[in-house]
């Protein structure tokens, strides 16, 4: 398992994220689960809304009508990038630090807070 581990963490330290997504960031924290919802995403051009989970309410994240989940913006790249790096740290058992637009994403009658990007904790 350990050398799984090193290749997802390999994999997430590839990933490029622009400093201008990490004005705010939040506590760290555990990525609890992850789910991807055929609705439309909040981002342009995306087909799917990628929901993210944690063990504590980010410090950082939006005030939106959910506060138990959080979906990714972005392009459909930037999606696949953050599912990316959240898949290896859910997988791996590794804290994430996240930074959040100032803006509610609303889906089915109800808001979720906006996740700009993501970074995983060595």
């Amino acid at each position: 398992m350990k050398k799984n581990r090193g290749i997802l963490a390999s994999m997430a330290a590839v990933l490029l994220i622009s400093t201008a997504s990490w004005a705010s960031l939040s506590q760290d924290l555990l990525v609890t689960s992850i789910e991807i919802d055929d609705e439309a995403g909040p981002g342009a051009g995306t087909t799917t809304s990628t929901y993210l989970s944690f063990s504590a309410l980010p410090s950082s994240a939006t005030v939106c009508k959910v506060r138990s989940q959080f979906v990714i913006d972005g392009t459909p790249e930037h999606v696949r990038n953050v599912t990316s790096v959240a898949t290896a740290a859910l997988l791996a058992g590794k804290k994430v630090e996240v930074a959040f637009l100032d803006s509610c994403f609303s889906a089915s009658g109800t808001t979720y807070s906006k996740i700009a990007n993501i970074k995983m904790l060595q």
